[in-house]
Order: C-alpha cells, then structure tokens, then sequence
C-alpha cells in the first residue's frame, strides 16, 4: 500500500465524532474514488472521511495509512453562512491572506462552498492567549478585518496609546512590534495609526459621544503656537476649545464633557463647537473667562427668551464670568496703583467681593478716585458683576473654570512638541476626542476592541477604505505654489 496524501489538517464530522479529512484528487469538489499514482501514493477524494476503527476510507475502497494530526478535532467553528445549511458540516478550509487568515468549508453530501466569517481571524501560530494563558487553537486567533493587515486588539491599543498622548509614529511602532511585523527603513511611519483615526476612530468615539449638554457647562480654550524655522517668525497653528460639565445631582460625574481642534477660535467656531451636541436642552449656568467671543456664541446657539425678564427669571443659561479670573484682573489692576499689600482693606474686600451684592458694593467702596486703574475696571465690570453677583444663590454652585483649565493644561503638555505637523482638522478632533476619553478614564483597550468588532461585524468586517482622510491639494508631490495650507491653517 502506498503512502496517504492530507491537504492540511482540515477536519470533517463522522457520526458524533470528528476526525481529519484526507486530500483530494483533480479540481475541488470532484467526486473522483480513490486511485494509486504513479509514485504509489493513494490520493483520496476530498471529503471522504477516515474510519479509524477499520482504517479504511469511509467509501470502503482502500486502506488510508495517514496519521491522526497533533492537537485534536477542531471545535468552536463558525456557524453556516447559509440558513438552508443547517444540516452541514463545517470544517477549516487552509488560509488566505497575508498575514494568514482562517478559511472554512460548509460540507454538504454532493457539494461543499468555501467561506470566511464576518469577522475573519489570523491563524494563532503561538497557540497561547496572551491574556489569560490559555491554550488557543490555531483558527482562533485574534480577530480582524477582511482586508487590514493588523488585528482588532491592535487598533484598539493603538487609539488607547493616542488619548494617552503617545505620537502617531510611536504608536506605530508598538503596532508593529507586537504584531511581529519586520521593521524596515519606514518602521517610524505613524501613518498607519492616521488612517485608523480616519477610519475607525469615529467608531469609538460614537459608542461614547456624549448626546446634550449638562446643567454647568464650563467653557475655554487653549492656543499652540508654530515657529518658522527659517524666519523665527511665531503664528498661530491652532486652537483648542475646551468644555467641562457638571451634570444635575443623580446624573453622574463630572468630566470633560468635549474637545475639538480649530485654527481660530471665534464667535463662529465657538457656534460650531456648541452645536455639535443636542442644543435642543440648554444648561443653566455657563461659565468662561470673560472672553466676548465666548459669550456671544451662547448667546447665539441659546438666545434669551423674552419671557424670562418678563418674569424676573434667571436667563438660562446664565453666562457667568469665572471668579477666579475676575479676582486676578482686579488684582492686577490694585498692584499697578501700588495698593496690593497683603492684609489691606482693599485685598480684605476683594476676597468676598464676588460672593453677594454687599460684597461688591464693599469693594468699590473701598477704592480711591486717585487709584485710576482700579477704577477703571470697577467701571468697566461693574454691570457685569452686580448681575451675577445678584442670582449667585440661585445658581448651581461652580464659580470658577479650574476644572478645565487644569485639564487643556495636560493637553497642552500632549501637543505642543509636535503641534507644528498637526495639520488635518478633522483627524486632530478625532484625536482630541481619544484624549478626552482618557482625561476622563474611559480608555479602555478592551472596551475599544469590543466597539470596534461590533462596528465591523455589522459591516460583515469591511472596514472603509484608507486613504481618503486626507486634505486637498496638500500633497508633498505638488509644486510648492500648487500647495494649499492644511484645513487646520485656514
């Protein structure tokens, strides 16, 4: 007897017990009986299958002398693809793909069909789980996506690594090394981790978007600044705005509530910002830093409804100036009138000088005609102070925007080395948005893994196609005067 030909170690079903199938003869699916070659080996049609208690081919032609394969029948495969399948078999069916992915075969009595699952997965040639250290069988893998060439677990760790504030080459890197992939002369490329923002970031993002604006909204921004190399020039690169709430009691904790990157930051990107969220609900309080491009904004997304002074009702929101900022203009103004002594009558008052209408009034009191500079702020802000001083108590309990100050500070420190190649407005906001999320305490890469293969799953695992997140008219290849400015320089 000659020797057995096996294709590869796929398995099929006989009775309640699965063993290995044997190879095939002529093109799939043939039917052909079992024949001798010329070499003697004994070529069996694909989908017969072993008896091993006659060692015989189920057909009962001919002798298979092949040994059982290590490891066992295979078990947890995917489901049938087909509905009218339910009487089938399913068996692995090789691999395709590079790196390689698990094919399967649904085994009818005449015919069979190949198939891949909605989420394919790599072959798990270490056999070993990284988390858990349990043994993994080789169709098992991780989880990916028909056509990218890293898995799931990577993306996800690699969008954890960006909010962290980890530079898209860095992450990178880490992508490739913990996929075993060989690093060449463009192993510092963080593109790969750019196009997975473009693609697959939004898909994280939703699954924990905020839907509408809580009771306290505080509201700021940050500015990064670029320098030309060639004329030391400083320009504005671009701004950060910033928001932090505070839900009603009962509705959870407060938070970063959102983060978006814009080259200017005016009335109308702040318009914009606001919008982005369920306006239908306005917050009760809004606090800023007196910044009029701010407080216009609220006004235009949330008007004043008339009804409200009609009533003698609080406006809702109430744009409130941040205490701490007011104190420190005040401050300010004092030392330049050279009366900033600590323990004076004027310092004494400007420590409760925000805090109620007599307050106030004890301040102003307190300030010479002959103190000009004072003076002039206490005339300037005058309106604005009596106003929310008068509805303090009546308002939920925050004065001051520290929260947010203290969390763009930490988003400075993650951007500002490399502000200078941030350029994309729309991948920078997405990035942003990875970063709240982990000033938050919300990145999770395991969390992510879940979102991003339910995304894919209901996409049958085809994620968009890449390179298409790009501005126009920014490529390197153009003439420098065909060359357009970034969309986060305009």
């Amino acid at each position: 007897m000659g020797e057995a030909v096996d294709d590869g170690g796929e398995w099929g079903v006989l009775g309640q017990v699965q063993y290995p199938l044997v190879g095939t003869a002529g093109r799939d699916g043939e039917q052909a009986r079992g024949r001798q070659c010329d070499r003697g080996v004994i070529v069996v049609p694909r989908g017969r299958l072993r008896d091993p208690a006659t060692r015989r081919c189920c057909a009962g032609t001919m002798e298979c002398e092949m040994p059982r394969l290590a490891g066992g029948p295979a078990t947890d495969l995917p489901r049938r693809p087909r509905p009218r399948h339910a009487d089938r078999s399913v068996v692995k069916d090789g691999h395709y793909g590079a790196p390689r992915r698990q094919r399967f075969r649904c085994v009818g009595p005449e015919e069979f069909h190949r198939f891949v699952p909605n989420l394919p997965r790599q072959v798990a040639d270490a056999g070993m789980c990284d988390t858990c250290d349990s043994h993994v069988p080789t169709h098992r893998g991780p989880v990916t996506s028909r056509k990218y060439a890293f898995p799931v677990r990577e993306v996800a760790s690699a969008f954890v690594a960006v909010g962290a504030g980890v530079s898209y080459q860095q992450a990178a890197l880490r992508a490739r090394m913990r996929s075993g992939r060989v690093l060449g002369e463009d192993g510092q490329r963080g593109s790969v981790v750019a196009e997975w923002l473009d693609v697959l970031g939004q898909a994280v993002l939703a699954a924990h978007a905020e839907s509408g604006w809580p009771e306290t909204l505080v509201l700021d921004a940050t500015r990064f600044m670029v320098t030309n190399s060639r004329t030391g020039d400083r320009s504005t690169a671009f701004n950060v705005p910033g928001a932090y709430g505070y839900p009603a009691a009962g509705q959870g904790r407060s938070r970063v509530w959102a983060l978006a990157a814009y080259h200017q930051a005016t009335e109308v990107e702040w318009a914009d910002f606001l919008c982005g969220l369920d306006t239908s609900i306005a917050p009760r309080l809004v606090i800023t830093d007196g910044a009029v491009e701010v407080a216009n904004a609220v006004r235009q997304v949330w008007p004043v409804v008339d009804a409200d002074a009609a009533r003698h009702e609080v406006p809702r929101p109430f744009v409130f100036r941040c205490e701490h900022h007011l104190r420190e203009n005040a401050r300010e103004r004092l030392e330049q009138d050279q009366v900033a002594q600590w323990g004076s009558v004027r310092m004494e008052a400007l420590n409760n000088a925000f805090r109620s209408p007599q307050g106030w009034a004890a301040f102003k009191s307190s300030v010479w005609a002959k103190q000009a500079h004072t003076i002039a702020w206490v005339a300037a802000n005058d309106a604005a102070v009596s106003a929310q001083a008068a509805v303090r108590h009546l308002l939920p309990e925050h004065y001051s925007t520290a929260a947010l100050d203290a969390h763009l500070g930490r988003v400075r420190d993650m951007l500002d080395s490399r502000s200078f190649v941030l350029r994309n407005a729309r991948r920078t906001t997405t990035m942003l948005g990875l970063v709240r999320l982990h000033l938050d305490g919300s990145d999770d890469a395991r969390r992510y893994t879940t979102v991003l293969r339910d995304w894919l799953d209901a996409r049958e695992g085809t994620a968009p196609p890449q390179r298409r997140g790009y501005d126009a008219g920014t490529g390197r290849r153009l003439e420098a005067h065909e060359q357009l400015a970034g969309s986060l320089r305009r």
